[in-house]
């Protein structure tokens, strides 16, 4: 009934009359925990996701992608744990005006106990794929929703897998760590691996999904927990995947090395 001094600041600002042609605007959301920062953020979302959901109905669909995935607005949060409480909220307050929220999390992953039948024949099918320990067992695409989705919460890392296909850096990483064992090499070191018994086997190979999600659609992206997700650790699968919504949309940005952005503090 009465909001607190974010929500009502937030407020004051996001559920200001869209107007036609407006640039994208920035909003940053500060305040200390428990203070609804949540639903200071998701409310002017789902109400204006609504709005153009309206203004849409009769003209083309805003689904312009042929994937199975084209979100309307993203949320992105450092953990599993946070995207399931974000997500079960958003889902609480758009019961009534009927908008799709999906949680991009592995705890909402379809079992598929009912294709693999009995354990010995789920046993079969590890044992057909071959007998090193390194096999991966792949999900049917069958087992994914093809629904749309108007809101998706999720980590960057699991949306760039989504976006990008599974696996799309591995054999990126596996490149580099090729270069960095044969800069390092040297003719001690094979000797010792002679005496070792020969070579290593090369690192596997990791599989590569097909993209589930088209991002031409998103109008809203919000970072929560942005001194987290903008901090080393996390910034470069955080940029990389702002830098992808916004090729999409057709505006690409340069994407600068967290190296480059580290080393240049005070630059702009």
């Amino acid at each position: 009934a009465k909001p607190t001094a974010i929500q009502a600041s937030s407020m004051k600002h996001l559920f200001k009359e869209h107007v036609e042609g407006e640039k994208y605007k920035e909003f940053l959301l500060a305040s200390e925990t428990g203070s609804g920062k949540s639903i200071a953020y998701l409310l002017p979302v789902l109400q204006d996701l609504k709005r153009t959901e309206h203004e849409q109905s009769n003209a083309v669909s805003h689904n312009s992608s042929r994937k199975p995935l084209n979100p309307r607005a993203l949320v992105l949060a450092p953990t599993h744990e946070l995207t399931r409480q974000l997500a079960g909220f958003a889902k609480k307050l758009s019961h009534v005006i009927k908008l799709r929220v999906m949680c991009a999390s592995k705890a909402n992953t379809p079992s598929t106990a009912k294709s693999s039948g009995t354990a010995s024949k789920m046993k079969g099918k590890f044992e057909d794929a071959g007998a090193a320990s390194d096999a991966e067992f792949v999900i049917s695409k069958s087992s994914r929703g093809s629904r749309p989705v108007d809101l998706l919460v999720g980590t960057p890392m699991k949306l760039l897998e989504m976006e990008r296909g599974r696996g799309w850096n591995w054999e990126e990483r596996a490149r580099e760590r090729a270069m960095r064992i044969g800069k390092a090499k040297s003719k001690e070191h094979e000797d010792l691996k002679e005496e070792d018994g020969g070579n290593k086997e090369a690192p596997r190979e990791f599989w590569v999904d097909e993209p589930e999600m088209g991002l031409e659609s998103v109008q809203w992206v919000v970072v929560d927990e942005a001194d987290v997700l903008f901090d080393p650790d996390f910034q470069e699968s955080t940029r990389m995947l702002l830098a992808d919504i916004a090729a999409a949309r057709g505006s690409p940005v340069p994407v600068i090395p967290s190296s480059a952005l580290s080393s240049t503090p005070d630059s702009e």
